[in-house]
């Protein structure tokens, strides 16, 4: 079903003012969500070429134990 952005703006600009920060935080999720790979697909890809930084380093190491 195809929606038109006006109809979704209109959406948002009725909002209350008190519920604008969390439909804010969900399309941030949807947009995040629909524009990466699932976990399935990310174990399958090629390690990357660049080094791991510190943090993703310490991940690695704490999902080793």
């Amino acid at each position: 079903m195809a929606i038109r952005n006006e109809n979704l703006y209109k959406l948002i600009e009725n909002l209350p003012e008190a519920a604008k920060k969390s439909a804010y935080d969900y399309l941030k999720y949807i947009n995040h969500t629909h524009n990466y790979p699932e976990w399935e697909e990310i174990i399958q890809m090629d390690p990357d070429e660049f080094e791991l930084s510190k943090e993703e380093r310490q991940l690695e190491e704490s999902s080793k134990d």
